[in-house]
């Protein structure tokens, strides 16, 4: 099995958004350190990659 692994950019923040609901626990909202701006913001000095595993 391969995994292609994506860069994290703009366009990705409403399949992510939806991601991180999904996979929220008990419906609660997310933490806020889960949601797409806290990782964007810091895409020039970290690398974020991401992929969709069920989907």
């Amino acid at each position: 099995m391969s995994i292609h692994l994506s860069p994290l950019t703009i366009k990705d923040q409403v399949h992510l958004d939806q991601a991180i609901a999904y996979t929220c626990i008990g419906g609660k909202t997310p933490l806020r350190t889960w949601s797409f701006p806290q990782h964007y913001i810091w895409k020039d000095l970290f690398t974020f990659s991401w992929t969709d595993m069920d989907g």
